[in-house]
């Protein structure tokens, strides 16, 4: 299905167009009868593509790390050392949660974990 997207946003005119139709249409034969040999093969994944996926991923979260790390530098924030300290603790509470994985299950036991601790409402 990725190459299809791919290939629709290739798309020069109605042949093309047609041709992606087509391509479609035997995929979904090939699938309701389980001729899965008749399946196109994945493309293969780059390592560029691995690794821009990975800095994607990691980028909100060093950014997080960052910024806690960098708190106490800042000039012009009149902070104590209490309320500096709960500032970064959550930063760095927000960079472990954006690195789990965006599931229902997941945010369920977030919510679940914070309601057991009175931080969130029911």
């Amino acid at each position: 299905m990725k190459n299809s997207v791919q290939r629709i946003a290739d798309m020069r005119d109605r042949n093309d167009f047609n041709e992606l139709v087509r391509d479609l249409g035997h995929t979904m034969v090939a699938v309701s009868e389980e001729r899965w040999e008749e399946l196109p093969k994945p493309a293969p994944v780059s390592a560029s593509s691995k690794i821009r996926g990975l800095l994607g991923r990691l980028a909100g979260p060093l950014s997080y790390v960052a910024l806690a790390l960098a708190l106490p530098y800042f000039p012009l924030l009149p902070l104590e050392e209490g309320q500096l300290n709960s500032v970064r603790f959550l930063l760095l509470g927000m960079a472990a949660l954006a690195l789990m994985p965006i599931g229902l299950d997941s945010r369920r036991q977030v919510t679940d974990l914070l309601q057991s601790h009175g931080i969130a409402g029911r």
